[in-house]
């Protein structure tokens, strides 16, 4: 998945096309994210990047995950709707940013972060890469010294990687060990503290739910591709 950071008013790593900084963080403003997620090609990037070892995100749960949003197709990808909520966020020429991600974290992580800038370019976003060993790159997250990152997480619940990527940081509580970008939205946290207190499945299950569409709609964390697991063995 990719972290924005959509919270703060300067960002240090997006520009505009002659390098300059931008009166206001663009990421801020939930047009522009969701163009973002427009740009993404998540089925080529699961057949042709992946040979197939991979299925383009729905969602923020993992495929088989307790308690995901059931029924939903893949995220969708329209480079002209992204252009358009690019003009429409006020940014008709688009802008620069660089994304950074790790390298030898997961497989292929160093391509699927070009196969996103090249996606990002189609909308017209200029989009450097810079990849990272994992130490460094998650060191400097914390410290929130990106404007956009990649990295992944994975469980078989939904409600643990919310609780851990998409809550407001609480350390009283331990929410948002992993919200390196500092998200906050009420309409995310609500649901999920009320899940994580309620021990009738059935309210948990539609609680989460509530904060996982809520996720999506905001496209704090945008989720991109979901990787399979490929196992094999011998006879001996």
């Amino acid at each position: 998945y990719l972290a924005p950071d959509a919270m703060r008013e300067a960002s240090p790593f997006v520009v505009d096309k002659q390098g300059r900084p931008l009166p206001a963080n663009p990421l801020a403003d939930r047009r522009v994210r969701e163009a973002l997620s427009l740009a993404i090609p998540r089925q080529q990037i699961a057949e042709r990047l992946y040979s197939g070892l991979a299925s383009p995100a729905d969602q923020f749960a993992a495929p088989g995950a307790e308690h995901r949003l059931e029924g939903i197709g893949p995220l969708p990808f329209d480079a002209a709707r992204g252009r358009a909520l690019l003009a429409e966020a006020g940014y008709p020429q688009g802008f620069r940013l660089t994304l950074h991600g790790p390298t030898g974290f997961f497989p292929s992580d160093d391509n699927l972060l070009q196969a996103i800038a090249q996606g990002f370019s189609r909308i017209g976003i200029e989009a450097q890469v810079q990849t990272l060993p994992p130490a460094t790159l998650f060191t400097r997250a914390t410290n929130r010294d990106f404007s956009i990152f990649m990295t992944y997480y994975s469980s078989y619940t939904s409600l643990i990687p919310l609780r851990n990527v998409a809550m407001a940081r609480n350390a009283e509580f331990g929410h948002g060990a992993f919200n390196r970008q500092r998200y906050a939205n009420p309409a995310v946290d609500a649901p999920l503290a009320r899940a994580l207190t309620t021990m009738d499945e059935d309210r948990r299950r539609d609680l989460t739910q509530a904060a996982m569409r809520a996720m999506l709609q905001d496209k704090g964390p945008i989720p991109v591709t979901h990787l399979n697991n490929a196992w094999a063995g011998r006879r001996d």
